[in-house]
């Protein structure tokens, strides 16, 4: 059976970009047969040509030789049009080899090739300086295997393993025991929650007594906080842990047993692109279990969106994000009086979880494990930042 190259048009122009800004066809196996669109076989071949007879290949030189060749308008116009890509802002020759590296199992890989698409595709809209696109290239150049689904048997063996070791299923709870009772334990990797509340609710207050029970347990931590300053974030983690008031003499030992809590905190960011590019940073270096972005409403999304496609957009991201990188992300959203999500009912649909805080209950709004609509009695103790059960 003939191999048909997959359509990917969004990497063969990002490796078009970079051989046009210097990266050498050589540096990868790449042929012209690897090119699906008509258009970029063409350019391909010539910027190939021109490389054997050691002409430099610039958009101006290339340009020339196409127009010489009565060829422009079949290579789809000025090839300047490449170097909008934001792909191109990297290592150019580390694209060409993941697009190599990949294609001739994507050709027979329906799946293969759309993770390609979906890499590429998150990478260019991060526009990061080359150190970190190189990283994070690599990061993308994982073997496809460990990427391929798992088969009920294998599922299986891995659960009789943990079993066979002892091992219970990791949970992150909010520590707030008749609610981590009602969640099973807690949330679990890979799940995107939402707590939502009208202003001044306690959103933050429990996203952070979320965030101290995870540190307590070892788990590391990462806050990005768009609103509050990290060292507010980092007191109200501390008086979550400790039962210790902000205000008492004895909160400086409080501060002093936080120092060693594995979180790190962000408070000078609110660009979803930072944001993702952080989360993915720290959970492939193990700096990343549970994450905190407070709240949805202030960060930053595309301009060119409405602000209900934009908070919707976001959370599917946000969810995407933690299934990707097998991490808990915990985010908060704004509820209007009518006791609805703020701007966009859509962020509770990506949402594994939506808890509701009320004056003297959180309910559980939305609940893909277990049941909903349950609520749980408890009062906010705002000089801990803690929920408490009555």
């Amino acid at each position: 059976m003939k191999q048909v190259t997959p359509a990917n048009p969004e990497a063969e122009a990002a490796v078009i970009g970079c051989l046009l800004l210097g990266a050498s066809p050589d540096a990868a196996p790449l042929r012209e047969d690897h090119f699906f669109g008509s258009d970029h076989r063409l350019i391909f071949r010539t910027i190939r040509e021109m490389v054997e007879v050691s002409q430099p290949v610039t958009v101006q030189t290339l340009t020339a030789r196409l127009t010489a060749a009565g060829e422009l308008e079949n290579a789809g116009g000025p090839p300047a049009r490449f170097l909008t890509m934001d792909a191109v802002i990297g290592d150019g020759e580390a694209l060409l080899k993941l697009h190599a590296e990949h294609l001739e199992a994507a050709r027979q890989n329906r799946a293969a090739a759309i993770l390609i698409h979906r890499s590429l595709a998150d990478l260019t809209s991060l526009k990061l300086p080359a150190p970190q696109f190189a990283e994070e290239l690599a990061a993308c150049c994982a073997p496809l295997s460990a990427r391929e689904g798992k088969t009920a048997a294998e599922i299986v063996a891995e659960m009789e393993a943990e079993l066979l070791r002892g091992e219970s299923e990791e949970t992150f709870p909010f520590g707030l025991r008749p609610l981590d009772d009602h969640l099973q334990g807690g949330l679990h990797r890979g799940e995107l929650a939402v707590v939502a509340a009208q202003t001044g609710g306690g959103k933050t207050a429990l996203m952070m007594q979320c965030a101290a029970t995870a540190a307590l347990a070892g788990h590391p931590v990462v806050v990005f906080s768009l609103e509050i300053t990290a060292r507010d974030i980092l007191r109200r983690i501390a008086a979550a842990a400790s039962g210790i008031s902000p205000h008492h003499s004895q909160f400086r030992s409080a501060l002093c047993d936080a120092q060693a809590f594995p979180i790190t905190v962000h408070d000078r960011t609110a660009d979803f692109a930072e944001i993702a590019a952080n989360i993915r940073s720290a959970a492939r270096h193990q700096k990343a279990a549970l994450v905190v972005v407070d709240y949805l409403q202030l960060v930053e999304g595309s301009a060119e969106a409405t602000r209900e496609m934009s908070l919707s957009e976001t959370a599917r991201r946000l969810k995407n994000a933690a299934q990707r990188e097998n991490v808990v992300i915990v985010t908060a959203s704004q509820l209007n009086d009518d006791g609805r999500l703020h701007s966009c009912r859509a962020i509770g649909h990506h949402a594994n979880l939506v808890l509701h805080i009320g004056e003297d209950q959180i309910t559980v709004a939305k609940f893909r494990r277990g049941p909903q609509g349950v609520s749980v009695k408890c009062h906010l103790r705002g000089s801990l930042s803690r929920f408490e059960s009555l």
